[in-house]
């Protein structure tokens, strides 16, 4: 059975909620996650109730009982229109974070490369500096498109195509080190390209 959670959007707009209001929310919170399976759906739902709470200026009333109240959230939100735009933006963060960690590791390559032949773009230490902070932002964006793939519980093809585009792009970077001519740049766009149309075909 797959685990529904809080996306970090709607655990932000959490920590903004005073105690009544988190109360009140924890309880709706309880009740969508035991009838809503559908892990974006159910974060959509309590992203209207979490801007609702946010914008009432008296607790939520709920006199119908909390299955009627979550039920007109829903009807007043157009849930096929959310869905698609949440999954556009999901390919954005998904493409920007892959744009990033290309960019990223292609600098870590450049700098495994600069530590077999023992020539360094500016200085060993000014050129480690860069490739830690590289490596640092490149694993940032690895897990933000470990966390998309997971929450929309798609195949591991994608996680697959990243780690073996950067293990070939190592090789050929550790093997072609003397070389002149560096592909290992193009091996991580080429990844990159088709990691990101496994992600649309599959979202």
């Amino acid at each position: 059975m797959k685990s529904i959670e809080l996306f970090p959007e709607n655990a932000l707009k959490v920590k903004e909620l005073n105690e009544d209001q988190l109360s009140i929310f924890q309880e709706v919170q309880k009740y969508v996650f035991l009838h809503q399976k559908d892990s974006i759906k159910a974060n959509i739902i309590l992203s209207a109730v979490l801007d609702q709470i946010k914008q009432s200026q008296k607790p939520i009333a709920m006199p119908k009982g909390m299955k009627n109240y979550v039920m007109d959230i829903e009807k007043s939100i157009s849930m096929k229109e959310q869905m698609a735009l949440y999954k556009k933006q999901s390919i954005d963060k998904f493409v920007i974070s892959g744009l990033w960690q290309t960019m990223c590791g292609y600098i870590v390559l450049l700098f495994i490369k600069e530590l077999i032949t023992g020539h360094y773009l500016i200085h060993f230490s000014i050129d480690l500096l860069v490739a830690i902070v590289a490596f640092y932002i490149a694993l940032h964006h690895i897990v933000n498109q470990y966390q998309l793939v997971k929450r929309f519980h798609l195949s591991n093809k994608i996680l697959i195509v990243l780690s073996v585009t950067f293990i070939v792009g190592l090789f050929i970077a550790i093997i072609g080190a003397q070389s002149p001519f560096d592909i290992s740049f193009l091996i991580l766009v080429i990844g990159y390209i088709a990691s990101k149309r496994i992600f649309e075909k599959e979202i």
